[in-house]
Order: structure tokens, then sequence, then C-alpha cells
């Protein structure tokens, strides 16, 4: 048994069709508005965030390298520099890390510039000061000590550093971009 249909009920199938088929496409292009008002606004708060955190950074080290500039490169040197910053608990630790490992003045420079580049990382908030300094020290470190050694000296467990290595990195490379 087969249904024959009318010409009427395929006439009206087809008439429906197209009212939907409008109204579909009205909505494509209202779509296509937002998000080309979108892609306009996002581009514009990447340019206002990068240019704000270049202006920051570059404050930063020109502050650096004046403190720099008073004292002699020496390693011993730049270890006691760091006493004034002692309020904040993870430069405390840092220096503690800095004396551990007898870390370079280049490794010194760049922990100090990624821990103050952290400073605003609200996922790293509910870490200890230890823990985060000693993933800076490792990631400043990375080529040239290993993770167990790490772990070892900083009497911290090797799956933290695994975690708050990955956030500190994708915060960093969240704000490269």
């Amino acid at each position: 048994m087969t249904k024959k249909h009318s010409k009427n009920s395929t006439l009206e199938a087809v008439r429906g069709v197209k009212s939907h088929l409008g109204d579909l496409l009205s909505q494509v292009r209202q779509g296509q508005q937002w998000k080309k008002k979108y892609t306009a606004l996002n581009l514009e708060f990447m340019k206002l965030k990068k240019k704000e955190y270049t202006t920051l950074k570059f404050e930063f080290m020109k502050h650096e390298s004046e403190k720099m500039k008073k004292r002699k490169c020496g390693v011993q040197e730049v270890k006691h520099q760091f006493h004034e910053i002692s309020d904040d608990k993870m430069m405390q630790c840092l220096k503690e890390l800095f004396i551990i490992f007898d870390a370079s003045p280049q490794v010194c420079k760049a922990a100090m510039v990624m821990a103050h580049e952290l400073k605003y990382c609200f996922q790293l908030m509910s870490k200890r000061p230890k823990t985060v300094s000693t993933c800076i020290m490792y990631i400043c470190m990375k080529p040239h000590v290993d993770k167990k050694i790490i772990s070892e000296k900083a009497q911290l467990s090797a799956p933290s550093i695994n975690l708050t290595t990955k956030i500190i990195q994708n915060f960093l490379s969240g704000i490269n971009v």
C-alpha cells in the first residue's frame, strides 16, 4: 500500500519550509554580526592586555637593572639583594632556594621576573609559597637540573611539582599570547 500525496499537502509543506528557511537565514545573519562584534572586542581586549603587561614588565626590568648597576653582579651580592623584599613569603622561599641551589645571577633574575609575573595568577593562590617558588626554580633551571634533585633538595613531592609547573606554564603562555 502506497500513500498518495495530494498537490495541496506538498505545496503547504514547501511553503512551511520556505518560511522556516527565512527565519533561519535571519538568525544566521544576526549570529554573523555578533561574531564580528565579538572578534573585534576580543582583539581590542588582547591588545590592551598585552600593552598593559609589557608596560609592567618593562618597568620591573628597568627597576631591577638599576638595582644591579648599583651592585656588583657576583652571586653573593645577588643572594643578599632580596633582603629588601622579605615581607613576601614567596620571595623569602626563592631566596632560600637560591642559596640551596647556588643559583647564578641569570637564574636569580629570571626567577624574580617570573615570580613578579605570577603575582596575579589566581590558580596559584591556593598553593604554598614554597611550592610555587620551587616550581619557578625548576622552570628556570630546567635544562641543567633534574626534577628528582629539585624535589629532594626542596623537600617537595614530584607530583606537586608537576601540577604546579603545568599551572605556571599555562598562565605564562596565556600572558605571552
